[in-house]
């Protein structure tokens, strides 16, 4: 049987290794909720950048439309106030060549905004994702402690043990 001396000392480091367990058992529990919360905060901020975008998007295709409208009644009422005054030929086609026109030119730059809106919410939502993973990366597990020292230390208790016993005898 051994003595208690060495009862002691293995019984130390057990409960060494059982605490360095448990320590890395707790980091890596707040680790693992740290990650879970920066995911859940990534995507809600994804999810408002893509809900912004949106809006922006409809409020352009709206402009768009208005826009639309507005140059189509123009038209109308020049085409109108041109008939009752009995005017007819190139300067009524020039006027409604130039609403066609500033119809379009607007309307081009309207879709070059959706683009590039479309394009800047790509690149936000690339900057969120790699913003969160550098974040996630920092609350990585950590490892457990080894068995090897543990299993060293009870072996050199017993090594001790041995020796003491061969002091006595």
């Amino acid at each position: 049987m051994c003595d208690a001396l060495a009862m002691v000392q293995i019984g130390k480091a057990v409960i060494g290794h059982a605490a360095q367990q448990d320590q890395a058992n707790k980091t890596n529990a707040r680790n693992a909720g740290a990650r879970l919360q920066i995911t859940n905060a990534r995507d809600d901020k994804i999810r408002q950048q893509a809900l912004k975008e949106s809006q922006e998007k409809a409020a352009l295709q709206q402009k768009k439309t208005d826009s639309s409208i507005e140059a189509l009644e123009l038209q109308a009422k020049a085409s109108l106030s041109a008939g009752e005054a009995g005017v007819a030929g190139r300067v009524v086609d020039a006027i409604m060549t130039k609403y066609d026109r500033d119809r379009l030119t607007n309307n081009t730059n309207i879709d070059s905004d959706i683009s590039n809106l479309a394009l800047q919410g790509t690149f936000d939502r690339k900057g969120i994702e790699s913003e969160a993973q550098s974040q996630i990366n920092r609350y990585q597990p950590v490892q457990g402690p080894s068995v090897l020292p543990l299993v060293a230390d009870i072996a050199m208790s017993k090594v001790e043990y041995d020796e003491r016993q061969a002091e006595i005898v």
